[in-house]
């Protein structure tokens, strides 16, 4: 099946354009998921960030996938790895083979959209379609599957209110916000998850910002750091997604692919419910709270970041045609959707 073929099998065919393919992701080269000879359909489901951590509810829907196929479907989770024929993680993740994927993971300070009106964007805006067929060129379908809700802020081990305190920080930010910190002088430094908050604690960072309001509320997960900068970076949150392996889509029914794009879609409700719950907690938590410290980044570091941050989504639609197109259909959707109330 070539790509125009996975495209129409996706329901991506209305932006289907002639941009040439880029080269598949390892996803896309693995063989197809095996049947078993008692008809049961062996299926890894790689993990980013490792199974188990919070907010992320992996397990949840391979159980609701596992269930609703009854039991034609036997999902292993795996930690993070190439060749799963299932992806979950963080939509950041993604960036990296083309930078238009970080136009659906979330954008820095006040480019981003919030989780209700970026919903909206992929689900009836346009953005849905672009997003599968940015997705079939490396070999995958995409599915939206939770939302971390807004970020709490940048935990900081360390003062950062003026533009000098960002040079040689070490923070852990995603998608384009480690261009915005960069143009500040910091140095964007990846860690895994679930090492947040040992990096904070040894000195590898100097910040972070993770896991939305679940981190503040859980004494195990929140950061040990003495400042809380909020609105963070990425302030209105994370996409999650699922990546479908080109190979597991095309040798699904149409009955299966029905399943997996309804659990996808109850999976990111039950997220963004998550979500709103933990922010209710928090916000009744902070204020008798003394410790984090709380406070807002002073106002000229404030607008630099602001400055960098739309730079650095310019510099993301500067990268082809295709990307323009959809930075051009983010824009116009959030010019239509400014001020209106989206639950």
């Amino acid at each position: 099946m070539d790509r125009r073929d996975f495209l129409k099998s996706s329901g991506a065919a209305a932006v289907a354009v002639g941009t040439a393919a880029a080269p598949a992701s390892d996803a896309s080269a693995a063989p197809p998921a095996p049947a078993l000879a008692s008809g049961v359909r062996e299926v890894r489901l790689a993990v980013h960030g490792g199974p188990g951590l919070p907010g992320q509810g992996a397990e949840r829907l391979a159980h609701a996938i596992e269930t609703a196929l009854e039991g034609r479907w036997r999902i292993g989770l795996v930690e993070g790895g190439a060749g799963a024929e299932l992806d979950f993680g963080s939509a950041h993740r993604h960036a990296r083979l083309h930078p238009a994927f970080a136009l659906f993971a979330g954008l820095p300070c006040g480019q981003g959209l919030d989780a209700g009106r970026l919903h909206t964007w992929l689900v009836a805006g346009g953005g849905g379609m672009l997003w599968e067929e940015l997705g079939a060129g490396f070999g995958f379908r995409p599915l939206a599957v939770g939302h971390t809700g807004p970020s709490q802020g940048l935990w900081a081990a360390a003062r950062l209110e003026t533009p000098a305190d960002f040079a040689g920080a070490r923070l852990h930010v995603e998608g384009l916000a480690a261009d915005s910190v960069a143009a500040l002088g910091a140095s964007p430094l990846q860690v895994a998850a679930a090492e947040v908050r040992s990096a904070l604690s040894d000195g590898r960072l100097a910040g972070a910002e993770w896991l939305g309001a679940l981190a503040e509320i859980a004494p195990d997960l929140q950061p040990p750091a003495q400042r809380l900068y909020a609105p963070g970076i990425n302030r209105a949150g994370a996409l999650l997604s699922l990546a479908v392996s080109r190979s597991l889509w095309e040798a699904m029914s149409t009955g299966e692919r029905a399943v997996l794009e309804a659990c996808a879609a109850r999976e990111h409700q039950l997220s963004l419910a998550d979500a709103h719950a933990h922010a209710l907690i928090a916000a009744e938590a902070a204020a008798p709270a003394k410790w984090p410290v709380r406070l807002p980044f002073p106002a000229e570091v404030a607008a630099r970041l602001e400055r960098a941050a739309a730079e650095a989504v310019e510099r993301a639609g500067d990268a082809d045609a295709e990307a323009r197109r959809i930075l051009d259909s983010y824009r116009g959707f959030r010019r239509l959707s400014a001020g209106a109330f989206l639950a």
